[in-house]
């Protein structure tokens, strides 16, 4: 299981999203300001970001992008934003984040680039059921 922290100050939008995550195998964690992302950031280690680009606090999600981007330069970013596709183009180059999705696309374009991120949830079970298997045939070769 993937955590990703969702930023973005609509309730509504944290809501959707968490709700339309809930059977990918991945955990999203919601924060709907910069305090409770870094409330977040002190007890899980993300392996991605959705970051909406209208953002109090910061000058916006674009400084936010550059900030996490800075603080976790292997952690991917997706922008997650109502902004013109080419405001949200440019600000993606300029940021460097991994990659954007607008939010009245469909929520299946949105789990679909954020998976494209992530390790498969089912093929990590069955590597770790292996992986405990081959731990318990060694100890039973060992006590024989």
């Amino acid at each position: 299981m993937s955590n990703i922290i969702h930023i973005d100050d609509s309730r509504v939008a944290l809501n959707k999203v968490q709700t339309c995550f809930k059977h990918t195998g991945h955990k999203i964690h919601s924060a709907s300001n910069w305090s409770e992302c870094r409330a977040l950031l002190q007890t899980i280690t993300p392996e991605l970001f959705i970051v909406d680009l209208i953002f109090p606090g910061f000058r916006g999600g674009s400084e936010l992008a550059l900030t996490l981007k800075k603080r976790y330069p292997d952690v991917p970013i997706v922008l997650y934003s109502g902004q013109s596709m080419r405001k949200l183009k440019k600000i993606a180059e300029e940021t460097k984040v991994d990659n954007f999705v607008f939010k009245t696309t469909s929520m299946g374009r949105l789990i679909k680039t954020v998976c494209g991120y992530l390790p498969d949830p089912k093929e990590i079970a069955k590597e770790e059921a292996a992986a405990r298997k081959a731990a318990r045939d060694e100890k039973k070769n060992l006590s024989s």
